[in-house]
């Protein structure tokens, strides 16, 4: 996941009245003082998709473009394409495995835009670029590993990538095969692990949830912090992680007694939706809403099922849940 150059890309421009956030590590955040959550029910979703019952397994990644939503199917190298207002039409688009042009060793991310699709192989440090239909165009050989792509413009990809001893945050040109990123951070032993988290790209602007710290981060597409949030759950990380030896090796876990932040974040216009980690918690089925502008708490939508992922637009709230041993796909309409 990461950024920048002048390269068809659209910069917002922050003047220089405008008070922006100062901070000296990358995990500071700016509490909110919130004593708990303002909720309302989501109601019944408008149409449900059983995966499980087309014998498509381990769905995840969720995307989507002006017409339809895109998953990557994690048991085998394939996408599921579903129109968005007409789930009975979902099709599969299968990639075969391998090194040759249009072939994947591994298929860990996918970005999307309204003609193509960008999908990345770590192991071969590829991106394989198809038509929406699945039709191969081109690989591009990168030098990065892309775990997590963004589609930006027509020329630029973002990937975002708490493994490797670089920025953050990468923009890909492909017009000049070139990289630019911010954030660059100097991990320090197991490090890593308070990094992960989950973007999306809204409007020139990059939203940051991370996986196991509190926090919330908004930057513009030229790398200009504009907010450094803590979330309504903001917690004590400080017992979060533990060293352990195994024979000769070091490493460092999660606690045994560790909590967890965001599952996945998406915004549509003035508003960030974060799905918040249950935390072992059968009653926390939440969606949190978060002004896009500020990073300030608004109010929390519930469900029926624990959201795992999520992506909307103008109409419709898309969520990826499970109900027993079935993966679901629901589409609710948007409150109000």
């Amino acid at each position: 996941m990461k950024q920048l150059c002048t390269i068809l890309l659209l910069f917002t421009l922050v003047s220089c009245s405008e008070s922006l956030p100062e901070f000296t590590d990358y995990l500071d955040r700016e509490v909110q003082e919130i004593s708990e959550r303002v909720t309302s029910p989501l109601g019944d979703p408008l149409e449900v998709l059983n995966f499980t019952e087309r014998e498509i397994y381990s769905p995840g990644t969720l995307k989507k473009n002006s017409s339809h939503l895109f998953l990557i199917n994690f048991g085998s190298f394939s996408v599921t394409k579903v129109p968005i207002d007409r789930f009975e039409d979902t099709e599969v688009i299968s990639f075969s495995e391998g090194s040759g042009p249009g072939e994947l060793q591994s298929l860990q991310s996918l970005a999307v835009s309204d003609d193509k699709l960008f999908a990345g192989d770590p192991t071969q440090r590829r991106v394989v670029i198809t038509d929406t239909d699945g039709q191969h165009l081109e690989d591009r050989s990168v030098q990065f590993s892309p775990d997590n792509l963004i589609f930006i413009d027509d020329g630029v990809l973002l990937n975002y990538n708490a493994h490797q001893q670089d920025d953050l945050y990468t923009f890909y040109h492909m017009e000049g095969d070139s990289t630019t990123g911010f954030e660059e951070i100097d991990f320090g032993f197991g490090d890593m692990m308070k990094y992960v988290g989950y973007i999306s790209v809204y409007d020139s602007h990059i939203f940051f949830a991370a996986y196991s710290e509190p926090m919330m981060r908004k930057y513009s597409t030229d790398g200009v912090l504009h907010f450094s949030r803590a979330n309504i759950d903001n917690f004590d990380t400080s017992d979060q992680y533990e060293e352990r030896t195994m024979g000769d090796n070091r490493m460092v876990t999660f606690s045994e007694d560790a909590l967890f932040s965001a599952m996945d974040v998406t915004v549509d216009g003035e508003i960030l939706y974060v799905i918040p980690h249950h935390n072992g918690n059968s009653e926390n089925r939440f969606i949190d809403l978060y002004s896009s502008e500020s990073g300030d708490y608004i109010e929390t939508y519930t469900l029926d099922l624990h959201p795992r992922q999520i992506t909307v637009d103008e109409e419709y709230i898309f969520v990826l849940t499970r109900d027993g041993d079935d993966d679901l796909l629901l589409r609710y309409e948007k409150p109000g």
